[in-house]
């Protein structure tokens, strides 16, 4: 048997030989090509393997060193810290030093397209050295993994952020996020007030992240925006009492429908149109386009006669409405007339009918008038026989609005609205005196703690 076995290697050596070879210049060949895509439709077993390009296995993989492939996704930037791990450190697109990492951190998110993307970053502690925050496009996420930490260095002794968003004029869809955490170091901090970020005219965006030792504030809102949702994950236990003042404003018996725009109204400037698909309730809404020229505003107007007339005596009024761009409208009012002309009439301006005001885009909002700003000396507020709508766009600009739902209600629902209480200055009396007494009564309010005393006591 042994002589067969040794007569047949001889035999074959060569086919072995070539075999071998093969499979060695290939695995040679694949190692140093340039970085192309590349298909392997069998197994493969290796120590080590780098790719730089895109591969496609069709069989299993089985390697027993080290794996270096990049995420090779281009709205995706990967970081990896000084400390973090071999693997971690292979498989990231940015590499920190641990000296100045903003600068990493700062140069992934400016690779990002301009249409935005994500910066993932792993495990490990990232030195924040310098004041101005690691600046933050619309329409980007930042995500921190468990077990990573951005914190600022000793002494940082000024005011500075971690994060802030790019254009004080306004950002929108910025995450930041993760089970990582923003650390402001501030027992070694003895001036200057620290945050951990710093947002200004921001809307529609994320922060749920754990943040703490901050001198000043978690999280700083200079110009507050809308839908914005903010957690602090080093108060997991807090909560915000659901209440909703529109639902018992729609739900109250003083609270009456003027019209649901079911029936047609009449054009007067501007479009008016109806839709069946952009509707708050009903079977549709009424849409209404104002355009605007050079140096003008566009106004949109339209009005429906009130047949018998009504008294109106101490309403406050509201509409539901709904724009794919608010900003294009800077002005909102609805008038009352009496006496069958407009001589004499009643205008009542929207409350944040103007354009300094910020919205939800694509949202329907609900917005209500505060007091009438101007009335004529003729005007019967108990006798009106028509109301009108008017929408302004801004100059040189086109408003396009979707309205429903406009109601009336007596001024005295106010007598028993919603309050909120707010113990300034974080007394020690909030809790020994205040809160036993709401306790009682099953009130609640917010105390304004002041940061600088916490853990002082």
């Amino acid at each position: 048997m042994k002589t067969l076995k040794t007569n047949w290697l001889l035999k074959h050596t060569f086919t072995v030989f070539s075999c071998v070879m093969i499979i060695v210049f290939g695995i040679a060949f694949l190692s140093q090509a340039d970085p192309v895509t590349t298909t392997i439709g069998e197994n493969i077993v290796t120590n080590d393997l780098s790719v730089t390009g895109t591969g496609t296995i069709g069989g299993d993989l089985n390697i027993s060193g080290n794996l270096n492939a990049k995420t090779g996704r281009a709205a995706t930037f990967v970081i990896a810290a000084n400390d973090s791990s071999t693997l971690s450190k292979q498989q990231a697109d940015y590499v920190c030093d641990g000296i100045a990492d903003e600068v990493q951190i700062q140069a992934a998110i400016d690779a990002l397209p301009a249409n935005g993307g994500k910066v993932l970053i792993l495990e490990g502690e990232y030195t924040k050295s310098t004041t101005d925050g690691i600046s933050i496009p619309s329409n980007t996420e930042i995500e921190l993994v468990a077990g990573a930490t951005i914190k600022f260095v000793d002494n940082i002794n000024t005011d500075a952020q971690i994060f802030i968003n790019e254009n004080s004029d306004g950002n929108t869809n910025i995450i930041i996020h993760g089970g990582g955490i923003l650390d402001g170091n501030r027992a070694n901090q003895t001036t200057g007030e620290q945050a951990a970020i710093k947002i200004t005219n921001v809307s529609k965006s994320t922060i749920d992240i754990l943040m703490k030792n901050f001198r000043s504030y978690n999280v700083q809102e200079i110009t507050s925006g809308v839908g914005n949702k903010i957690i602090n994950r080093e108060y997991p236990n807090l909560f915000i009492p659901e209440t909703n003042v529109l639902s018992k404003l729609e739900s109250h018996p003083l609270r009456k429908l003027i019209d649901d725009f079911e029936t047609d109204w009449i054009e007067i400037t501007g479009t008016l149109t109806y839709d069946t698909e952009i509707k708050h309730s009903g079977t549709r809404s009424a849409k209404l386009v104002a355009v605007g020229s050079v140096g003008l505003n566009g106004y949109a107007r339209i009005e429906k006669e009130i047949s018998p007339t009504t008294d109106e005596s101490g309403m406050n009024y509201g509409i539901w409405v709904y724009a794919e761009d608010m900003s294009t409208l800077s002005g909102f009012k609805i008038y009352l007339r009496s006496g069958g002309n407009w001589a004499e009439y009643r205008r009542e301006n929207i409350i944040y009918g103007v354009k300094e005001r910020k919205f939800a885009n694509n949202k329907w909002i609900f917005m209500g008038t505060k007091r009438f700003d101007y009335i004529t000396a003729g005007f019967d507020v108990s006798a009106v026989d028509m109301i009108r709508i008017e929408i302004t766009s801004s100059t040189n600009t086109t408003a396009t609005v979707w309205i429903d739902k406009l109601i009336h209600a007596s001024n005295s629902i106010a007598k028993n609205g919603m309050i909120s209480i707010v113990f300034d200055d974080g007394n020690l009396s909030d809790y020994t005196k205040a809160k036993p007494l709401f306790d009682k009564y099953n009130f609640t309010a917010c105390s304004a703690v002041t940061i600088d005393n916490i853990g002082t006591a």
